[in-house]
Order: structure tokens, then C-alpha cells, then sequence
């Protein structure tokens, strides 16, 4: 008999390995095969069918993610796979297939299980979210902020929540209490900066540019830092400036047309824009690009 479930694990291991293999390499045709062999026979340890199944969301398929789960559920709980684990994963699965419904049961169900999970409630709230359950989405996300006040992408969520439904000074106290968790963490600066662009923009400035220092190569927070100065007078005597425009010209998914009121004031002082500055003026106005290479004028400053 051992002999027997020895035989039976190896060969169920090698389906699910063979799988998540595929899976990791994006080969969803070729990992159908193994997932077969695995679901269509009389296994029944749940992990097996759990990897495989988280596998398959994260390479995209999420109809087969969905039978996995729904596998590992049928079977007995174990700690490699907990129920409360394997339904907040169903419901993201169902999420990404936009059956937000669905997946908001799987996750409430899901909370019965482990309701100090913050994770669940954030994936809750992003489910509302989408299907304009405003208010039981803010109410997920200030639950799973108490349970697990240094996630900063559930801190973002709710901040974005609080925007959204015009709690500008609840967002305000949260961004000024927390700011001690998050310094170091460029989604917690543009959080903190479109908090502050709503009534003192120098602020938001600053904090957009915190963000795009400690991660210069991110369009999104780039465009966030572009945004701004459209909000903003003159601003010639902001000491580097210069420099911060020269990293938003560098990035050719930076647009461009944000920032042409404020590029002619600042570079039209730097000698080695001088000779091109009338066509940089056309090309920002036109988001353009110049095919210059930007990099190397930054170093040669």
C-alpha cells in the first residue's frame, strides 16, 4: 500500500510540476496536458492542485485556475493550502474574468475563514470597486489599512477611495500619520502628492519628485510629476528643476504636451539647449519626439 501512494505522488508531483513549468514559461497550450492528467485522476492532495491552479492565474489562464481551485476546495483542508487562501485566490481569478459578483462571494466566504486577513478585504474592496459599490469598498479598504497599516498598496487603494468620494481630509490625516512607514516608497509620495494637489500644489511638487528620485525610470510616476506643472506659476528659482525636466525629456513615455509652458522657462538657460530650444518648443507643444538622446546631455551637466 505505501508503495502504492509513494508511486501515485511522484507521478502527481511530476503533472503539477510539469505544469507550473509551462505555466512560468507562458506555454498555456502545453500545460493543459499535465493539468488534465492531474484533475482526471483520483489524487487528492490539495496542494498539488493549488500551485497549479495559482500557476495558471498568473500566467492567465483563469478558467483553469478556477477548476484548480475549485478542486482544492473539494478536497480536505491542509496547511499548505487553506481554504481562506484558496478562495481569496478564486476570487481574484474570478476578478480578472470580471465576474466581480462571484468573486465578492468567494471572498466574503473567504473572511468567515480568516477575517484578520487585510489581503482579502483589499481584494474585496478592489471587486466593489469595479461594479461602483463605493461605500462597502472604502469601508474594506479602512479595515484592511487597520489590520495591516504598513501595506502601502493597500494604503494606496485608500487613498485613491478617499479621493474619489471627495474625503479630502481623512485622506490628508492618513497620509500625514503614516508618513513615517512609507518614506522610503515612491507610491506612498504620489499618494501623498495627489492629496496635496488639491490645495497646495508646491507640495504635491515636492512629493512627486521624491517619488520619481527613488524610482526614475517609472513612466507612471513620471507623468504624475509632469501633471503638476500645470497647476503652478513661475517656478525659476526651484532649485533643480532643471535637472528633474531634463529626467522627464529622457523618458520617451513622458507626455510631453504637459510640459510645455514650463520647459521654455527653465532651459531656455542651460547652454546646451540653447541651439535647440526653438524646435524642443515645437516638439513638447506637439509631443514629439526630437530624437535627441537626452541621457547624455543629463550626464554632461
Amino acid at each position: 500500500m505505501q508503495q502504492t501512494v509513494s508511486k501515485d505522488f511522484k507521478k502527481y508531483s511530476k503533472y503539477a510540476n510539469n505544469a507550473v513549468q509551462f505555466y512560468t514559461k507562458n506555454k498555456i497550450k502545453e500545460a493543459q496536458k499535465p493539468v488534465i492528467k492531474l484533475i482526471s485522476g483520483n489524487w487528492d492532495n490539495p496542494f498539488h492542485f493549488f500551485q497549479v491552479g495559482v500557476a495558471a492565474q498568473n500566467a492567465g489562464d483563469n478558467s483553469t485556475a478556477l477548476k484548480l481551485f475549485d478542486h482544492t476546495l473539494a478536497l480536505k483542508e491542509s496547511s499548505q493550502a487553506p481554504h481562506s487562501e484558496v478562495l481569496k485566490a478564486k476570487g481574484l481569478s474570478l476578478s480578472n474574468l470580471t465576474q466581480f459578483e462571484d468573486a465578492i462571494i468567494d471572498y466574503t466566504t473567504a473572511l468567515t475563514l480568516a477575517p484578520k486577513n487585510d489581503l482579502i478585504y483589499n481584494n474585496r474592496a478592489l471587486a466593489y470597486w469595479q461594479i461602483g459599490r463605493w461605500e462597502e469598498a472604502l469601508a474594506d479598504l479602512r479595515k484592511a489599512h487597520a489590520l495591516a497599516p504598513s501595506n502601502v498598496k493597500t494604503f494606496t487603494n485608500l487613498i485613491r477611495s478617499l479621493l474619489h468620494r471627495d474625503l479630502h481630509g481623512e485622506a490628508s490625516e492618513l497620509v500625514a500619520k503614516t508618513q513615517i512607514l512609507y518614506t522610503k516608497d515612491p507610491a506612498y509620495w504620489i499618494c501623498a502628492g495627489e492629496v496635496a494637489k488639491i490645495s497646495t500644489p508646491i507640495e504635491a511638487l515636492k512629493c512627486f519628485r521624491r517619488a520619481v528620485h527613488l524610482e526614475p525610470t517609472n513612466a507612471s510616476y513620471l507623468n504624475s510629476y509632469a501633471t503638476i506643472f500645470e497647476r503652478l506659476g513661475d517656478l525659476q528659482n526651484f532649485e533643480g528643476l532643471d535637472q528633474d525636466l531634463l529626467l522627464l525629456l529622457s523618458n520617451d513615455l513622458v507626455q510631453w504636451g504637459k510640459l510645455k509652458r514650463i520647459i521654455p522657462l527653465h532651459l531656455k538657460s542651460t547652454s546646451e539647449f540653447q541651439e535647440i530650444l526653438p524646435a524642443l518648443k515645437i516638439a513638447v507643444k506637439s509631443n514629439q519626439d526630437l530624437n535627441l538622446d537626452y541621457r547624455k546631455i543629463v550626464k554632461n551637466m
